[in-house]
């Protein structure tokens, strides 16, 4: 006779044992599943918590850009405006002096060309060897735009008449010379 094989038996013990140790922890294995169902809800709340947090955040920042943003425009705005209006002023005091320097060139011009007509005078005057002067206007490289022109300035024409009328400025004849 031969002896039952070993392997089955075995493996009905193994299963016998299983099915004791599943039946005696069948109540552990409740209480696992709700400890298992308790910490899932309460991630689930961490998660949802983390969220509602996060949204908070965002929407806080979200506020703080937008005044962040509208105050900026307000100062851009502002900016613009204060710019045109130096610009204008700009452009205004730019005429203003441009206006103040024409204004002065012309003072200065006709008193200063009154003051040469006098020198010129006296000059003439104390030189006789000088037979004649010629006054007029005169543009080169060197004398861009200096007008000589007496332009009825009171100043000038009275020294110009003033040289005109001087006794050591009137015309003489000379005897030719030998």
């Amino acid at each position: 006779m031969r002896a039952p094989p070993l392997l089955p038996r075995v493996r009905q013990k193994e299963h016998r044992g299983l099915h004791h140790a599943r039946d005696d922890g069948e109540d552990e294995g409740a209480a696992d599943d709700d400890e298992r169902q308790r910490l899932l809800r309460l991630r689930a709340d961490a998660v949802r918590e983390g969220r509602r947090h996060q949204a908070e955040r965002s929407a806080r920042i979200d506020k703080v850009i937008g005044e962040f943003r509208a105050s900026v425009g307000t100062v851009l705005t502002t900016m613009g405006t204060s710019m045109k209006k130096l610009e204008t002023t700009a452009t205004s005091l730019t005429s203003v002096a441009a206006q103040a320097a024409s204004q002065a060139n012309d003072a200065t011009g006709s008193s200063e060309q009154a003051v040469f007509i006098s020198q010129m005078r006296a000059f003439v005057s104390a030189n006789r060897e000088v037979a004649a002067a010629l006054y007029w206007n005169s543009h080169s490289r060197q004398n861009r735009g200096c007008s000589s022109s007496v332009n009825n300035e009171p100043a000038s024409l009275a020294a110009l008449a003033a040289m005109g009328h001087s006794p050591g400025l009137q015309g003489h004849l000379v005897p030719p010379p030998r």
